[in-house]
């Protein structure tokens, strides 16, 4: 399975984490986007975890994350993306 996270510009990764205890085969983080490459048995599933730092203040699009099966192009799902507003510490929400 190939799992594509992307990040808002102005967001930026913070020490690196899977989730505990779970396993992938590959993982590319780049400067917008983390790549995951893992195998996932029949009725079995997996929960990764990607620490992100807001750089900025504001209103931001966080996109879509999608997951597809590399060699089978019938197999894929996606979360759509939503705005988030990140605020300082001394703000309220």
């Amino acid at each position: 399975m190939a799992l594509t996270e992307r990040i808002p510009s102005g967001w930026e990764f913070h020490n690196e984490s899977s989730g505990t205890g779970v396993e992938y085969e590959y993982r590319n983080v780049a400067d917008a986007r983390v790549d995951t490459y893992f195998d996932l048995a029949k009725g079995k599933s997996k929960t990764f975890e990607v620490n992100l730092h807001a750089t900025y203040q504001g209103k931001f699009y966080l996109p879509m994350v999608s997951v597809e099966a590399m060699y089978d192009p019938t197999i894929y799902a996606r979360e759509k993306g939503m705005w988030v507003q990140v605020l300082g510490q001394n703000d309220e929400g």
